[in-house]
């Protein structure tokens, strides 16, 4: 059985991977329905979230703390 500390590595460590791919590329691509500059801003707000979550989940590590 896991600990909770282990959860949590696990979940940053899966914010970080999708992070890191959606970075590169995000999951929003260009179609004849949205332009190149929403697609691009569909795209940061995609990775700011995700930058928050793992921010969040880093902060939370007093929830651990006996």
């Amino acid at each position: 059985m896991k600990t909770a500390e282990e959860y949590r590595a696990i979940i940053k460590a899966v914010f970080a991977m999708k992070l890191a791919g959606a970075e590169d590329e995000g999951p929003y691509t260009l179609n004849k329905w949205v332009s190149e500059e929403e697609t691009a801003a569909l795209n940061e707000g995609y990775v700011a979230g995700l930058r928050e979550s793992l921010r969040v989940i880093e902060d939370s590590i007093f929830l651990l703390e006996g």
